[in-house]
């Protein structure tokens, strides 16, 4: 088996149970110069290296050892620098475990900015250049274990299948080029009126691969493009054309339908132009009052990840090779006697995925937009935002409710059966194709009061938002923009209060400034500031497993709405065990059949409005997709208040110390991670896990510190 997306998959899934080294080293250089009195010139050039290990803990597998490295590969086929880990998932499906050698990544980035600034009479023009390097640099080798049935200890003592597939990314380097030019001018038209405009170029060059080693896809022949240069480096076992034992397809269907390789261009031309300009102006209509405004469009880089690129082109028919086999019950276990096979072994089954990128890149343009007024009232400072974006021709090619890849070789949604119909590409098990016409938009209203009186300073913000997008909110890939979805992550409401009081008392404070040393040290440099968030909650989409509904061979997620309901419960009605309007069923013990305490709101197409997960009848399936919204449902709201209480000790003139004491959830109200939406699982409904320390609202739990800082 080829494992086209390498061993990586399993770090990103599972990230949540590594334990990461990391080390940044830095060099930064600047130079100032002046050309004449009004023109001044500013270089910076900055190198980084950074160098992370990232490795799996054994803490959830007590008594369980890892394997040798010798009893494993020859030491020769080792990337570098790595070690072996256990680590696993549990899932409805049966127990996972997977072995990992995982190796270090390394990231050097080079920028270089140069730019000038000129002063003309009204006139502070600044104009210059930006480049930007990056070379991301990653090796990893992947083993992975399932054991279909029973737990690691049933398969140490032989009594339970094994099936065991290795996978192993080389070590390679990528280079990624960015070049940007600008140019600006704020022109001090009048007293109360300042005007900023300017005009910025980016090009975002296509990341390579420094061995070359790339491939596409070209949908419009179904074939693998590959570099001419590298036409003899295709992994000899690759299924494609010409090699033994198989076939093109159609007709007649072979055992091992092959793949079209030639050669052609592989890496697309980046696009040449993205020229964004952008305007602001501030006009103060008195010594209190100022209205601003702007407008700017921005470029979308190909990818905020960069390794995206590694899935996308590479390593493809150059990939390292995957050996899958059965251990059965009474075999040695963890035996893998030839986890790299060689060209001389029986060809790998097919299933070969591949991803498709255009020709021609074309970079999404981002469009902000801002207007506020800003005004002091009594002493309090007002400021009222309106702030927007139009973002249109984005690039998309993963699914954004469930993370999955966009597939394009499915079957159309029919009310005839799936297996009467031809897969697009029926040679390949997966086509992931890029699109370019994702559109977002952003509306938000904001509003600010702050005051300060004597030695307490108020800040209250509240934000109404709206944040929609169209990319693959729907089941159907063949129409991936047709419906309009609110951002899973958005808070509609969120107000913020904070709070600062500096109480008067001590040295160098307003009162008791020369009290004696030992009331200064009760009475005197003391603070307390508070913070609290209220928010609604963010939004959730339902799904359901396990039905086919579209006839289309692929297992569908998006139910049908039940006419009549809501999935949203009344806030009196949600409670932990069921947060909205989810089904709840139990069995009957006479008659064996499930009785529906609640409906629900929900149910999975083609089964009835009485039943409906199909508890007690057949799913007769309707041929289509689900009519459910995506991000329909709310999630819990956020209701968190913090505390903290510092005070300063004077030790010397120049030597001081500060102790703070941090209470955050001060009232201990439990926040919870969204609950399971899966209409058709266990725990559908249901707050179990309450929201980790490390977020910023630390709303899991009341939590104190204490803390001790030494200034000098």
């Amino acid at each position: 088996m080829f494992s086209q997306r390498g061993g990586g998959r399993f770090q990103t899934a599972y990230s949540n149970l590594n334990h990461t080294e990391a080390r940044t080293q830095t060099v930064t250089v600047g130079a100032d110069g002046t050309i004449t009195p009004h023109l001044i010139n500013e270089l910076r050039f900055n190198y980084s290296l950074s160098h992370g290990q990232s490795f799996l803990t054994l803490d959830n597998f007590a008594g369980a050892a890892p394997p040798p490295d010798s009893a494993l590969f020859p030491p020769s086929q080792s990337s570098r620098n790595g070690f072996w880990a256990f680590f696993g998932d549990f899932n409805p499906f049966g127990l996972k475990y997977f072995v990992g050698k995982i190796a270090d990544n390394r990231q050097h980035q080079i920028n270089v900015t140069d730019s000038f600034s000129w002063i003309a009479g009204p006139h502070r023009m600044k104009f210059g250049v930006d480049y930007r390097r990056l070379n991301p640099e990653e090796g990893s080798l992947t083993y992975q274990l399932e054991y279909i049935f029973g737990s690691l200890s049933n398969v140490l003592a032989n009594s339970a299948p094994e099936a065991f597939v290795a996978s192993r990314s080389p070590d390679v380097q990528m280079v990624i080029s960015n070049w940007s030019i600008f140019a600006q001018d704020t022109w001090s038209i009048e007293h109360n009126l300042t005007v900023t405009y300017g005009l910025r170029w980016d090009y975002y060059a296509m990341p390579t691969f420094t061995d070359g080693l790339m491939y596409n896809f070209d949908p419009a022949t179904g074939t693998v493009l590959v570099p001419q240069n590298k036409l003899q480096q295709v992994n000899p076992l690759y299924p494609a054309v010409g090699s033994p034992g198989c076939t093109l397809y159609p007709p007649p269907p072979p055992p091992r339908p092959c793949i079209p390789v030639a050669a052609g261009k592989v890496v697309p031309d980046a696009d040449t132009h993205n020229f964004r300009p952008r305007i602001s102006a501030a006009y103060r209509l008195g010594m209190d009052f100022v209205i601003r405004g702007g407008y700017g469009q921005f470029t979308e880089r190909y990818s905020r990840f960069y390794s995206d690129l590694q899935d996308n082109q590479h390593p493809g028919p150059f990939a390292h090779l995957s050996e899958s086999f059965t251990h059965l019950p009474g075999q040695q276990p963890f035996s893998f006697p030839n986890p790299f096979p060689s060209a001389g072994t029986p060809n790998p089954a097919p299933g070969q995925s591949v991803t498709a990128l255009p020709r021609k890149w074309y970079d999404g343009t981002i469009h902000q937009y801002n207007l506020s007024i800003e005004k002091e009232v009594a002493k309090m400072g007002l400021r009222a935002s309106y702030i927007g974006s139009r973002s249109v021709g984005l690039n998309f090619i993963s699914n954004s409710y469930t993370g999955s890849y966009l597939n394009v070789n499915v079957l159309p949604a029919s009310t005839a059966a799936a297996n009467t119909k031809t897969l697009p590409f029926p040679n390949l098990s997966g086509v992931y194709e890029y699109r370019d016409n994702g559109e977002a938009r952003y509306n938000a209203l904001q509003l600010e009061a702050s005051r300060k009186q004597g030695w307490v300073t108020f800040d209250v913000h509240y934000t109404l938002a709206s944040s929609l997008n169209n990319i693959f909110n729907t089941d159907d890939v063949s129409q991936p923009t047709k419906a309009w979805a609110v951002d899973h992550g958005l808070r509609r409401n969120l107000l913020t209060i904070t709070s600062v009081w500096t109480l008067p008392f001590g040295k160098g404070r307003q009162h008791m400034t020369n009290a004696p040393r030992v009331v200064d040290a009760l009475v005197g440099g003391w603070g307390v500031q508070t913070i609290s968030y209220f928010g609604s909650g963010d939004y959730m989409t339902p799904f359901f497993y396990g039905f086919d509904v579209a006839n289309n061979n692929f297992n569908s997620y998006i139910p049908d709405v039940i006419p009549g309901t809501n999935g949203n419960l009344p806030a009196g009605e949600r409670t932990q065990s069921r947060w909205f309007n989810t089904p709840v069923y139990h069995q009957d013990p006479n008659s064996g059949l499930f009785v529906y305490d609640h409906v629900g709101a929900f149910k999975v197409p083609g089964c009835p409005d009485t039943d409906p997960l199909c508890l007690n009848t057949a799913n007769v399936a309707p041929g289509r997709f689900g009519n459910a919204g995506l991000n329909t449902i709310t999630g819990p709201r956020l209701n968190v208040h913090h505390l903290s209480v510092a005070k300063t000790f004077h030790l010397t003139e120049r030597v001081g110390m500060t102790f703070t004491t941090a209470i955050s959830d001060l009232f201990n109200h439990a926040h919870f991670y969204d609950p399971d939406t899966y209409i058709n699982a266990q725990d559908v409904g249901q707050l179990i896990y309450a929201r980790a320390d490390y977020e910023p609202e630390k709303a899991g739990h009341r939590q104190i510190s204490f803390k001790l800082r030494f200034d000098f």
